[in-house]
């Protein structure tokens, strides 16, 4: 199981990636409390999968393992509107 701290790291370096290919004002803020669906969202549904993909990319490469995040979560009946929910849904999966 990775822990919270090492997913977080993970998930940070994917923002980072994924906002050089997004609008300035479309950018998120690496922090758990970031917004990444929902009204208050600044990323559309394709940035969103852009950073779901940057996301699993990364966890894979630094724990050797992550879900399918965008298979489970339409699998799953989970509502992921934060940073910090991404991130607690990866520790509870690896």
């Amino acid at each position: 199981m990775a822990d919270r701290t090492t997913i977080l790291e993970c998930i940070y370096t994917a923002i980072n990636e994924t906002n050089e290919m997004l609008p300035a004002e479309s950018r998120l803020e690496p922090q758990e409390s970031e917004k990444v669906t929902g009204e208050e969202a600044k990323i559309d549904s394709l940035g969103f999968v852009t950073l779901l993909v940057a996301i699993e990319r990364e966890v894979e490469a630094k724990t050797g393992g992550c879900p399918n995040l965008a298979e489970e979560l339409t699998e799953a009946d989970v509502e992921l509107t934060t940073i910090g929910d991404i991130a607690g849904f990866i520790s509870e999966r690896t």
